[in-house]
């Protein structure tokens, strides 16, 4: 029995997955704003935790684990493909290892030991000291950036430039948003500028990974890549 796996399927799934999550996530911070809610719609009320952007270990969190995940395992699928046609297989390894690593810390929110200790010396400091990791994750992506840049240039055209879409899609969600909200971020976390600029990076950092995950399986169909078990 043969399964075929469409690009367009999985991506206007993870994009139908996106906006609801989206949505869950407007209608609870409409709901706790309003001091009636809890007696209104208790349901929300009580539970819009589960779907709030903002927290660790709710719906969307997992949802985001299991995007990490899957792009890490097509990565690893590349490689085994690149070294059967005498490609080079390493930076596909080193791809899936490194979004391993990003699925490992969307879970244990690991990146806020990232911060410089005296991030003051650089001449700069956000509104808040938990968002100070955005410096040593702004020198990973660089290093990551150049690490891969001959790579980039080599793979095929259109992969390459999906793959630099999606990647500056989450870089923008991730990084460059994350330090907006650090600067804007209120003692209580709860001002509606912070509100939108979160949900914004949340947001972002989902379609990032839908994207690629949309490349990735784009060009293996047109590769006629095709995994066996046995």
């Amino acid at each position: 029995m043969t399964i075929r796996i469409s690009g367009k399927v999985v991506t206007a799934s993870l994009l139908c997955c996106i906006a609801l999550l989206t949505a869950l996530h407007i209608a609870a911070y409409t709901c706790f704003s309003f001091s009636t809610c809890a007696s209104d719609i208790p349901l929300l009320y009580n539970y819009g935790f589960y779907v709030d952007l903002g927290r660790e270990q709710n719906i969307p969190t997992w949802f985001s684990i299991f995007q990490l995940a899957l792009a890490a395992c097509l990565f690893a699928i590349g490689a085994v493909n690149a070294s059967l046609h005498g490609e080079k297989a390493l930076p596909w390894y080193g791809l899936s290892i490194i979004f391993l690593y990003i699925g490992l810390d969307e879970m244990t929110d690991f990146h806020g030991f990232w911060a410089p200790n005296h991030v003051s010396d650089l001449g700069f400091q956000f509104g808040h000291a938990g968002f100070n990791w955005v410096y040593g994750g702004l020198i990973v992506v660089i290093a990551v950036g150049l690490l891969y840049a001959r790579w980039l240039v080599s793979i095929e055209s259109r992969l390459r430039w999906q793959i630099v879409l999606a990647g500056g899609v989450y870089v923008t969600g991730a990084l460059v948003l994350e330090a907006i909200g650090g600067l804007v971020v209120d003692e209580g976390h709860l001002s509606t500028t912070y509100i939108i600029i979160f949900t914004l990076e949340e947001v972002f950092e989902m379609l990032g990974i839908a994207i690629l995950l949309n490349a990735l399986i784009s060009y293996f169909g047109r590769q006629a890549v095709q995994v066996h078990f046995k």
